[in-house]
């Protein structure tokens, strides 16, 4: 069943057939679907509008509530630290290539009382060659060569103890 708006209809058919009366007719017949000396012609529209269905009765969706637990994965092992005979190769290679910052970092700082003075102690070395003799995690057992620049070879052999990475103490005397 369509519904028909009549009051916005009637009042469009209304407001034309006022204009059409005001835009100067001479002939005194102005009104609805009159038709002025002009040749003007009004026409009205009407549009009806239907209305929408009614809403049908709906029954709610069933719902399901799913909840999953979920155990994070443990957290990665965080790295151990270097065992003692990596440490003590990696500062003898330091010192091999002349980065007595490397070495200082790596456990120099704990074997004497300066950087400067440190670095004076290889002035005359120019290269160590380190054969390790023992090791354990925390203490290696090394034969130390330093090859002098005059030619010459002094030998070494002692203990490196090492924490966390660095190294902490140094046994060594002349063989």
């Amino acid at each position: 069943m369509a519904r028909v708006r009549l009051l916005p209809a009637a009042l469009l058919v209304a407001v034309a057939a006022a204009t059409a009366g005001a835009c100067g007719s001479t002939d005194g017949n102005a009104g609805a679907g009159a038709s002025s000396a002009a040749g003007t012609t009004v026409t009205a529209t009407v549009t009806t509008q239907n209305p929408p269905p009614p809403p049908t009765p709906t029954t709610p969706a069933a719902t399901r509530t799913t909840t999953a637990t979920t155990t994070a994965a443990p957290p990665p092992p965080s790295p151990a630290p270097a065992d003692a005979a990596t440490v003590v190769g990696d500062y003898f290679a330091a010192i091999n290539a002349h980065d007595y910052g490397r070495a200082w970092a790596l456990g120099g700082k704990n074997l004497d009382s300066s950087y400067s003075h440190f670095v004076s102690g290889f002035s005359d070395t120019t290269a160590d060659i380190v054969t390790v003799l023992a090791a354990t995690p925390t203490t290696v057992t090394l034969h130390l060569d330093a090859l002098q620049s005059d030619g010459t070879t002094k030998s070494f052999e002692g203990t490196y103890t090492v924490t966390d990475g660095q190294i902490q103490r140094a046994s060594v005397h002349p063989v």
